[in-house]
């Protein structure tokens, strides 16, 4: 008997730089040993052939959406299609360090988490994510990663913990799905994933961090990094503020500073 899939990967990905990226995570989740699937989701590029060619060769299921409407959009039309006990979102910017997906699908599912992230390394082995946290300021304050450019051995850094994760690779609890739903999709760009985490917590769910598990995100591959760089997209760098500017009056009366470093 066909044995159900531990996880399934969702794999967002848009126009050329999507089609240079993904054959790289696709790759690297050919390290897995767990029965798992793959779903790559085309937000609404002109050439979805050549995406679902490269899908084919990899193995991974291809849906094409016909507008590109975002990343909550396209995560969620993944989700409706997944079997699997425990579906990631995975950037494809990402890359696994051994069987990372299979270790946070075990993780979540063991734990009981609602929602599980792992840390994130750059190129150059230094942390790009350590979980997520608030940080204050006017009008409203932001979220950023926790431990950027620390070792990736700080002892911190190497926990387990409850953390609120990015989502360029967190893993989410069938029984999250089916309790909260998908996500948000009036988030066109961002603060989705601190969202839907909130969203968990509210239901009295439990979402980790997890630091004995590593992957590389290659963050800036797609907008840049630099401001300068983040520039010639101006589209999604409003579509991002917009995003912020709907998160904090959806969630305006919360006290953030629960999720601040060191509370």
């Amino acid at each position: 008997m066909p044995r159900l899939p531990l996880w399934t990967a969702i794999i967002p990905t848009y126009g050329k730089v999507g089609l240079q990226l993904t054959p790289n995570i696709l790759r690297s989740l050919e390290l897995s040993s767990e029965p798992h699937e793959i779903i790559v989701v085309d937000d609404g590029s002109e050439d979805q052939e050549s995406m679902a060619q490269i899908c084919r060769e990899y193995g991974a299921h291809f849906l094409g959406l016909p507008l590109n409407k975002g990343f909550a959009t396209a995560v969620n039309r993944g989700i409706e299609m997944a079997n699997g006990n425990v579906v990631v979102l995975v950037n494809n910017d990402t890359l696994q360090i051994g069987k990372t997906l299979d270790n946070l699908a075990n993780f979540t599912l063991f734990s009981g988490a609602a929602t599980a992230g792992c840390k994130l390394l750059y190129e150059d082995n230094t942390v790009q994510h350590g979980g997520t946290c608030y940080v204050p300021g006017n009008p409203h304050g932001y979220w950023d990663h926790i431990g950027r450019h620390m070792s990736r051995w700080d002892a911190p850094i190497c926990r387990i913990r409850n953390s609120l994760c990015t989502g360029a690779m967190l893993a989410i609890s069938r029984a999250a799905l089916d309790t909260v739903g998908l996500l948000d999709e009036r988030y066109g760009m961002a603060f989705e994933d601190v969202d839907y985490q909130l969203r968990c917590i509210e239901t009295g769910m439990r979402t980790f961090y997890c630091g004995i598990i590593e992957a590389y995100h290659l963050e800036g591959r797609t907008r840049g990094r630099t401001p300068a760089e983040k520039a010639k997209f101006n589209t999604w760098t409003q579509a991002e503020i917009d995003a912020m500017e709907f998160f904090f009056e959806r969630w305006r009366g919360i006290d953030f500073s629960q999720f601040q470093i060191g509370r």
